[in-house]
């Protein structure tokens, strides 16, 4: 099942995901959805936020098996988002990590997170998917 414009933060409530359980949950290149710079404080706050109740949500809809995978670039100012650290706050554990190439994912096409250029892909220069089991 694939959904778009789900809020990550409130998912395990949305109307056609409450109350079951997945084997993988992915989120590719999470973005708090602002326009502006990604150094400043207060957005990394945001992003880390974003990031931190996404992973809360997805553990209440995993399967005893499941994997949550999130994909996100290496890089400064990204790595100030310490995905690693967020999922290891909620309990999570990290089973692998992937290099990340788009043309492993015919079809894939990374956007942005906010406007005026929300249609528009980016640069995804290094990235990598961390999965995490409970």
């Amino acid at each position: 099942m694939t959904l778009h414009g789900v809020d990550a933060t409130k998912m395990c409530k949305h109307e056609m995901l409450r109350g079951r359980l997945f084997d993988r949950i992915v989120f590719n290149f999470p973005h708090a959805g602002f326009y502006g710079s990604e150094k400043e404080t207060e957005i990394i706050r945001k992003h880390r936020h974003l990031v931190k109740m996404f992973f809360k949500n997805a553990m209440t809809m995993l399967s005893r098996t499941g994997e949550i995978h999130v994909t996100h670039k290496v890089k400064y100012p990204y790595n100030q988002w310490k995905v690693l650290e967020e999922a290891e706050d909620c309990g999570l554990f990290l089973k692998n990590v992937v290099e990340f190439n788009r043309a492993d994912y015919p079809g894939y096409t990374n956007r942005r997170g906010a406007e005026p250029r929300i249609e528009g892909n980016f640069f995804l220069g290094e990235c990598q998917t961390y999965v995490f089991i409970l």
